[in-house]
């Protein structure tokens, strides 16, 4: 057996700082963390070569005393923290007391600050942990912070990281994280030598979204603020519309820290199960508020993950209110037909530039709909005309007091028409639907005012049965129908597993199953929603749906996937409809509570405007 040694103090810190400092991202994460809890107002974050050979932290805020400074750099230190009991009631960012002294010792560090009390700045250069003297500087009140040639020592490190772009992607990341997180705070993110994010400090987090995202998301966002047992959610969704191929856009902040949770983001999807397409996932910026002692942010080193006290609370929260404000929407989809030239030239000039421009006061303008614009080339000029592209050599102009006059202006000159939404779906306006006929025997056509709406008529069958069921499940009326003769199944032995753990809820939505000898089983009746469909590989489908859940999932979770499937039998594309059962779905489709999206996420409804047809033809 091999003796026992002691580490040496060197080889401690090096363990140390590899669970702490993996990469770039989390140096600039730990010290702008830093910054905010130091009340700054200001961050400038500057990176070269993805980081690795240059970072610095520029901030405005309260600064480090001459006599904490070198204290500040030891292994668990920290201002943050002074009682056990302070652990179950964190309201800072950082707090663990290991970011300086993990990052000093994998790099060469320097710190120049200066606190209110001091006449004037200090420095200290650390090389690998080793400390250099402290000097005296002209600095202004807040801290900066170089971190260079990281993992200079622990070379091994260094191989694993990846390319100069993708390192500086992660930071470009994590800093709209932040900005979104700490929407008071002006962050600047500069990336060898090019300005990529640049936002002003607003008391809305709305004004942070247009300034990293722009127009795309502004025009789609739906608020949300609730408050239920203490907690609060509120932020922004984005319609079913805009979603995305990964979770990318699934922005979650607990206590203004952005964070990563499977209960958030299990909750989230559920909730738009039935307004996003398959294999698609929602957009949303949102803020979970609570007390500190019921989360748990002390879980991972990097302080990504969360745990909370009533993972349930939180889990239905999201699921009844996204829901409930989803449902309560206009979320009929609008076809753009733009042109793929003028398209790939927004995206080619968005690609070169660098230069994020200052938000606007977006609450302050009156909507407006481009696309019902006849005047479409004079809007564009109007906004292009204070874009980042018209002037990128130029000096900047703010757009925060000139942007809104030149908008309202343009409106009182009705170059600018204001949006007057129609709502397709009212009851009012059902007198104005025209069905001037049916296409592909799969799509009705309707006319109402200025618009051409395209009915998918499968999305929408499957929809009116869909929350017929939900409805009656609801008021506890289970209709179902017998099947004569009965469906025999043959089921593998994982089917018979899954079918014994969910049997009840196949109940619960009108199914009658018996066993009938070793893996057989027959079904006597079926869901109302069903009969004449005697599909045994519908059947099947619905068991091998439910393959995806833990068992932890609440019984309406799974009541509603198992619904969700036996809506398969409604009627199908490449059926002709007369316009009496036209005129039947649209009725009821009236009657939904989210007429807008098949349970599986599908648009029911698309909107074509005379509008973008003008546009199509040159008019």
């Amino acid at each position: 057996m091999s003796k026992i040694n002691v580490l040496s103090k060197n080889v401690i810190d090096k363990i140390a700082a590899g669970e702490v400092i993996e990469r770039p991202l989390n140096v600039v994460k730990e010290l702008v963390e830093n910054s905010i809890d130091a009340g700054a107002t200001m961050i400038t974050v500057e990176i070269k070569d993805g980081g690795k050979s240059f970072i610095r932290v520029t901030d405005n805020g309260c600064g480090i005393a001459r006599d904490d400074l070198l204290t500040a750099f030891k292994r668990h230190a920290t201002s943050k923290l002074k009682e056990e009991e302070d652990l179950y009631n964190i309201k800072t960012l950082g707090f663990r007391g290991e970011a300086l002294s993990s990052i000093s010792a994998v790099s060469v560090m320097e710190v120049i600050t200066k606190d209110e009390a001091s006449m004037t700045g200090i420095k200290l250069r650390v090389e690998g942990g080793e400390f250099g003297e402290v000097e005296e500087v002209g600095a202004p009140c807040g801290t900066t912070m170089y971190v260079k040639n990281l993992f200079f020592n622990t070379p091994a490190r260094k191989k694993f990281l990846k390319s100069d772009a993708t390192e500086g992607s992660y930071i470009a990341s994590l800093i709209e994280h932040l900005a979104l997180a700490n929407s008071h705070i002006s962050m600047r993110f500069i990336q060898n030598g090019k300005t990529k994010i640049n936002t002003s400090a607003s008391d809305d987090v709305k004004n942070i979204i247009y300034s990293l995202y722009g127009r795309e998301f502004i025009n789609d966002l739906i608020p949300i603020d609730v408050t239920k047992e203490g907690v609060r959610l509120s932020g922004y969704l984005v319609k079913p519309g805009i979603s995305r191929g990964n979770r990318n856009y699934e922005n979650f902040f607990v206590n203004r820290r952005y964070i990563n949770s499977k209960v958030i983001s299990r909750g989230v999807e559920e909730a738009y199960k039935t307004f996003v397409m398959q294999h698609k996932f929602p957009c949303v910026f949102l803020f979970i508020d609570l007390k500190e002692s019921d989360v748990d942010v002390n879980v991972h080193p990097t302080k990504m993950e969360v745990k909370f006290a009533n993972e349930e609370l939180i889990y239905d929260m999201l699921v009844e209110h996204i829901r409930r404000v989803l449902s309560g929407d206009d979320l009929i989809v609008s076809s753009f037909l733009e042109d793929e030239s003028e398209i790939k030239e927004e995206v080619r000039e968005e690609t070169e530039t660098s230069v994020k421009f200052e938000p606007f006061e977006v609450s302050k303008l009156k909507p407006y709909n481009a696309a019902k614009d006849t005047n479409l080339i004079k809007v564009k000029e109007a906004i292009r005309g204070e874009s980042p592209y018209a002037r990128r050599y130029g000096e900047p102009r703010t757009l925060k007091e000139e942007m809104p006059e030149k908008i309202e202006k343009a409106a009182k000159e009705e170059t600018l028409p204001i949006l007057q939404k129609y709502h397709f779906l009212e009851e009012d306006n059902r007198k104005k639907h025209k069905i001037i006929g049916q296409i592909f025997d799969t799509y009705f056509l309707v006319t109402m005012e200025d618009s051409l709406y395209i009915i998918d008529q499968h999305a929408a069958h499957e929809r009116i049965m869909f929350e017929r069921l939900m409805k009656n499940l609801k008021n506890h009326e289970n209709f179902s129908q017998e099947i004569n003769p009965p469906m025999v199944v043959t089921l593998t032995d994982k089917e018979k597993v899954l079918l014994a753990k969910y049997i009840e809820n196949f109940k619960t939505i009108g199914f009658e199953i018996e066993g009938f000898g070793g893996n057989e089983v027959i079904i006597s009746a079926v869901p109302y929603n069903m009969y004449g469909i005697n599909d045994k590989e519908l059947f099947l489908s619905m068991i091998d749906s439910l393959d995806e859940f833990t068992g932890n999932e609440l019984p309406q979770v799974v009541i509603d996937k198992i619904a969700m499937m036996s809506c398969k039998a409604a009627v199908k594309g490449n059926n002709r409809l007369s316009i009496m059962e036209a005129n039947a779905i649209i009725d009821e489709l009236l009657k939904l509570d989210n007429p807008y999206h098949c349970p599986h996420g599908r648009p029911t409804i698309v909107e074509l405007s005379k509008g973008e047809l003008e546009r199509r033809f040159k008019r």
